[in-house]
């Protein structure tokens, strides 16, 4: 019999996080789901508890202490490997150019960008122990260069342009991780529903991401696919 794999999944407390959660917890693996505010994140709670998985962690990617606090808590509950880092959490930020601060900006960077490097730095020790280490970092349709001619969303795809570079440096410098900037799709969330009637639910599209993330190998590392496995323009 396999061993149980463990995944840590970043912004879990609704939409797409939430609907990862599920996901994974319904495949078998051990969930390690963190968001900002656990103590408010009640549905999550209820979600954890009914599928058998540790409590959530607090874990706020703009806070270095709170990224270090994340990682002694899942270290004390005896998890001495990571098969799967999922970089979920992530905030949309100004929508208008002409009306974004550089305060604005250097925010959503935070917590889109350094965020994640900082998550991945910590956890790499716990990665590095798996046999096929995985990390996937939330990317968007709306962050290529090549199709991208379309306004509005400013600080968004700005930082997630950034976060697809962070991905290509994981793939470069770190051998043995397989890293991969992933779309999900247009999904029915708060953020997918304000530019207009997401087609996809958050289910579907984790249902499509969990199949292509079981199946990566080492020749999607470095690589911008979407929930169906399709290569996306940078």
């Amino acid at each position: 019999m396999a061993a149980q794999k463990t995944v840590l999944i970043t912004g879990c407390s609704r939409g797409i996080g939430l609907a990862l959660v599920e996901e994974f917890a319904s495949k078998g693996w051990q969930v390690l789901a963190t968001c900002r505010s656990p103590d408010r994140a009640r549905e999550l709670a209820a979600l954890l508890k009914k599928q058998h998985q540790p409590a959530a962690i607090a874990l706020d990617s703009a806070d270095d202490g709170s990224i270090t606090r994340a990682l002694q808590a899942v270290q004390k509950l005896g998890v001495s490997q990571l098969d799967l880092l999922f970089h979920n959490a992530g905030v949309a930020g100004e929508d208008n150019l002409l009306k974004t601060t550089r305060a604005e900006l250097d925010s959503t960077f935070t917590t889109n960008v350094s965020g994640p490097m900082v998550i991945t730095q910590t956890f790499l020790p716990l990665l590095k122990a798996a046999s096929q280490p995985k990390v996937v970092f939330m990317s968007t349709i709306m962050s290529s260069l090549e199709m991208n001619m379309g306004g509005g969303m400013a600080c968004y795809r700005i930082t997630k342009t950034a976060l697809n570079m962070l991905v290509r440096q994981f793939a470069g410098d770190v051998p043995g991780l397989i890293s991969m900037a992933m779309h999900p799709g247009w999904v029915q969330t708060d953020l997918g529903n304000s530019v207009g009637p997401a087609p996809l639910s958050p289910a579907a599209s984790c249902s499509g991401m969990y199949a292509v993330i079981e199946s990566a190998s080492s020749a999607q590392n470095g690589k911008f696919i979407d929930y169906q496995g399709r290569r996306v323009h940078w």
